[in-house]
């Protein structure tokens, strides 16, 4: 028996986390976190850690991703000069997936939609299947202009020809031109 020293309300709680990769497939998703670490094996170099969250049902098997993360982690600052290219090849993907030109904090990436290429990587003995991120693209009508904690830095959005909400919060109801209002698209990874 194991005495908790409390009255533990589990309705005070979410549910476990479930770890098992999602099928191949292509999934809405947006960084939700980012931060930088130290390698734990090689003194001196770090890395960008992402945390994207995927949304929807995947566009070819249909299979529901709500609720499921990809951390991607980019070797930015390594000292294998092959490892440091793909990392810049792989944020500057990001970027422009974010419809954005520059940026000085990942946060500037956090909450905009893209549209990823998941893949499987299988067990090797050692480690459980996992997912990983093979491309990332833009979603059609999503604005690349998130400004949260970068008030001071101007932005550069890609030109797109439609600017639509980044999230469902920002969704509104939208005038039809006769002066009744008519409910908003849902965002694709809602449909």
């Amino acid at each position: 028996m194991a005495e908790l020293g409390e009255q533990f309300d589990s309705s005070q709680h979410n549910d476990m986390i479930n770890f098992d990769p999602v099928q191949k497939d292509q999934y809405y998703g947006k960084i939700v976190d980012s931060e930088i670490k130290d390698s734990a094996s090689t003194p001196g170099n770090r890395y960008i850690q992402l945390k994207v969250e995927l949304m929807g049902k995947g566009l070819e098997h249909g299979e529901d991703a709500s609720g499921k993360f990809v951390w991607p982690m980019l070797h930015k600052w390594n000292k294998n000069e092959k490892a440091v290219n793909m990392a810049n090849r792989e944020l500057a993907t990001i970027i422009r997936a974010c419809k954005l030109v520059t940026v000085q904090d990942t946060m500037q990436l956090h909450e905009i939609p893209m549209l990823l290429d998941i893949d499987v990587i299988p067990a090797d003995g050692q480690y459980p299947p996992k997912n990983e991120i093979k491309n990332y693209q833009p979603v059609q009508g999503a604005s690349g202009a998130n400004t949260q904690g970068t008030e001071k830095q101007e932005q550069k959005p890609v030109e797109t020809t439609q600017q639509a909400p980044t999230n469902t919060a920002q969704v509104e109801s939208q005038s039809n031109g006769g002066g009744e209002v008519a409910a908003a698209e849902k965002p694709p990874w809602e449909m």
